[in-house]
């Protein structure tokens, strides 16, 4: 986490990226063929919540994701609020051109993000316990 801390951003996709193999397995062996499915086949990818996006998060470090069909950041934070999108390679370079040049114009973006993880430490979660031990 220290050198995550000493990093200003973090590139990172939330995709498990499949092999032809893993992908026959998905044709031939799930039993439900629903959309959701279809798109696994489709794309070649499942979606995969990655922890070091919580981690960037309670280390100040800007969150640029890869935006995929899933979108499952969204579960936990808000685009543009909480983190960045990018689409391609040429988005993402260009993203953090600008990133570089006026990181200043991102840090409520990290501020926000660390807000939201922070009330899940541990430390917070001890505070939020309540506990009835008159009938012990």
């Amino acid at each position: 986490w220290k050198m995550q801390s000493m990093s200003k951003t973090l590139v990172c996709t939330n995709l498990l990226y499949l092999s032809e193999d893993q992908i026959e397995v998905f044709k031939n062996n799930i039993l439900v063929q629903d959309d959701y499915m279809k798109k696994i086949i489709e794309t070649k990818t499942a979606p995969q919540m990655k922890g070091r996006v919580i981690e960037a998060a309670s280390t100040n470090t800007l969150i640029l994701m890869k935006k995929d069909p899933w979108n499952l950041i969204e579960e936990w934070f808000t685009p543009n609020e909480d983190f960045i999108y990018w689409e391609n390679t040429q988005d993402l370079k260009e993203k953090i051109k600008d990133i570089s040049k006026n990181f200043d114009n991102y840090t409520h973006i990290i501020k926000n993000a660390k807000k939201k993880v922070s009330k899940y430490y541990f430390e917070e979660f001890l505070k939020n316990i309540s506990l009835d031990l008159s009938n012990l």
